[in-house]
């Protein structure tokens, strides 16, 4: 199919869909001007295109042998396929435009010109190039009215119209027959072209690489429209399905292309290659099982997302040579998928979904560690998924209380920076002791630890960051992963600080007595963790030490609340601690005592 020609069709149509109604009908008076000595009311168009290009010397040398229009030409008359017509047909309209005065003006009559022939009314069997340039067309003015700046002539535009042609012309057969199949294929392209353009509405520096756009349509669409069913009743399905998933996922995959256009520079079209197999196992996987269950379309998206990602940056993920590996990329999206299903609440929803999605972002950026990337990345996923959820929701069982504070978003956001933080430092994760496991399992019990609501949400969102940044920058110390989460150091150690805040809480008779709640507790873990992940050894002997510092740090609060508030509790324990770490007792802390260290004597 020959993209110029779509491209003039549709600039015209849409041309006559942006003018107003006086000089639309005036132009369109002018349209006998375009097929001189002819009347398209009244004649066919392969009577038309037959009879120019035959007769005029200009048009005829464009179906000879070395001519541009030579693939729609017999040896003496077009071919007798509708598609082949109408290109003709829009090549006189296209070359008289061009030989008027002018350009512009000449759209109207010719977009009045097409719109006319090509009305279903008069023949409902449209040929491919006429279904392609209408539904462009239409598409088109749509977000033309919400963004003028989109119009038929913007280079962006047109190369969206372009990639989209072509591969709505791979679909369609040139006879004109058009079934469900044919149907299917034109509502997931439009899909593409909606997206692509509401894309450059949010992102208008986008400079569109049409190759690009046509090479992700090809590996994404092609696979999904060939294994499109036979049975009605799977028919409907599919339809249903990618009806409700396709504007999204195309959304997705053109703003990955708008965002990170230094990824996509050049002719290298791995990155496209991979995330066309992406999409294609997304709405495979979709059409499949359905969207029946709640959340199914929240939670193929959200991991749809998050594997565009792995395709963007680790492309040999899911390509061999040039070739997209679809099988790969959809039994990674149908085992993430079941996994996420299968979590426990409030995991199987929203929230497991958004952390899901970080943990394919963490381990598929450092796919390329492992020996095995190709499988070894997709288990590694899921093991992590899967132990952050279910420490969270055992911590969350033996401590329903702490749901008071920690709402699901909260519960979100405390994993995703455990799981970045952890990123920070590859070996916790591509290493073969796992001590991210541990990371996890410390700060999960030590939710559990907190019956009295001592931390807040924003809290535990800064323990939990400290703490994995501890274990990444400290690893196989603090956070070594024992033989349950009990024997963890790091989680013995925020244990013990909840403990004596919750003694200290007790012996104040109510929180307003007492120092080590809220950011004084956060601090409090935040200084006993950057303090202690490089000595061990030292806190693991001397953990009893420790606690007693900790009860009577207490007790000198409780007791003097007037001389011993936040601040001095923590110079406190910042002057006292080597002491712990050398294995000395500190003994009953006098008043006395406490106030020459706060002066440095």
């Amino acid at each position: 199919m020959n993209i110029m020609l779509v491209q003039f069709a549709v600039q015209s149509i849409v041309r006559l869909g942006t003018v107003t109604k006086d000089i639309a009908e005036q132009r369109a008076r002018n349209t006998s001007a375009l097929l001189p000595g002819l009347d398209p009311q009244d004649l066919s168009r392969e009577t038309i295109v037959n009879g120019i290009f035959t007769s005029n010397s200009a048009y005829k040398k464009r179906v000879q042998a070395e001519g541009d229009l030579v693939q729609y030409w017999d040896s003496n008359c077009a071919k007798s396929d509708k598609d082949s017509i109408d290109c003709l047909y829009v090549a006189i309209l296209k070359q008289s435009a061009e030989e008027g005065v002018d350009f512009e003006a000449a759209l109207v009559p010719c977009g009045t010109t097409l719109i006319n022939q090509f009305d279903p009314g008069r023949d409902p069997n449209l040929s491919p190039f006429a279904r392609i340039a209408l539904t462009a067309a239409d598409i088109l003015l749509e977000y033309i009215a919400i963004n003028p700046s989109l119009a038929s002539d913007n280079p962006n535009s047109q190369k969206l119209i372009s990639a989209f042609s072509a591969n709505m012309a791979a679909f369609l057969p040139n006879s004109g027959d058009f079934g469900e199949k044919e149907k299917f294929a034109q509502r997931i392209a439009s899909g593409f072209l909606r997206a692509g353009l509401k894309t450059l509405c949010a992102h208008p520096d986008w400079v569109v690489q049409e190759e690009h756009v046509k090479t992700l349509l090809s590996n994404s669409l092609t696979p999904v429209v060939n294994s499109f069913p036979t049975s009605i009743a799977e028919q409907i399905k599919w339809q249903q399905v990618t009806e409700s998933i396709v504007g999204p996922a195309a959304k997705a995959a053109l703003e990955t292309l708008a965002t990170n256009q230094h990824a996509f520079l050049g002719d290298a079209f791995l990155p496209n290659t991979a995330m066309g197999a992406v999409t294609q196992a997304l709405l495979l996987e979709a059409a499949k099982d359905g969207l029946k269950k709640p959340f199914s379309e929240q939670r193929f998206i959200g991991l749809y997302r998050a594997m565009l990602g792995v395709a963007k940056s680790n492309p040999k993920l899911f390509v061999k040579g040039d070739q997209p590996q679809h099988e790969v990329a959809r039994n990674a999206l149908k085992s993430f998928s079941t996994v996420l299903e299968n979590a426990a609440f409030p995991f199987n929803q929203e929230t497991g979904t958004k952390l899901f999605a970080e943990a394919i972002n963490v381990v598929g950026q450092n796919a390329h560690r492992f020996a095995d990337a190709d499988n070894q990345w997709q288990t590694l996923a899921v093991d992590i998924f899967k132990n952050l959820t279910t420490s969270m929701a055992d911590s969350i069982n033996k401590n329903k209380g702490i749901t008071n504070i920690l709402s699901a978003e909260k519960l979100t956001e405390i994993g995703q920076i455990v799981l970045v933080q952890i990123s920070a430092n590859p070996t916790l994760i591509a290493g073969p002791n796992k001590e991210w496991h541990g990371v996890i399992a410390a700060i999960t019990s030590a939710m559990a630890a907190d019956k009295h609501l001592l931390l807040t949400a924003n809290n535990w969102k800064v323990i939990a960051s400290v703490a994995a940044a501890e274990a990444a920058s400290n690893p196989a110390r603090l956070f070594k992963l024992g033989s349950s989460s009990a024997d963890i150091l790091g989680a013995k150690l925020i244990t013990v600080i909840l403990k004596s805040a919750s003694k200290a809480m007790n012996m104040a008779n109510g929180k307003e007595l007492s120092v080590l709640v809220g950011a004084t507790l956060q601090e409090a873990i935040t200084i006993s963790l950057t303090n202690m992940s490089g000595n061990a050894k030292a806190i693991r002997d001397n953990l009893s030490l420790f606690e007693e510092l900790l009860d009577e740090l207490n007790e000198l609060a409780v007791s003097f609340p007037m001389e011993i508030g936040s601040k001095e509790w923590l110079h406190l324990l910042r002057v006292l601690l080597g002491s712990v770490l050398e294995g000395i007792s500190i003994g009953n802390l006098s008043i006395e005592t406490a106030n020459k260290l706060l002066k440095g004597e």
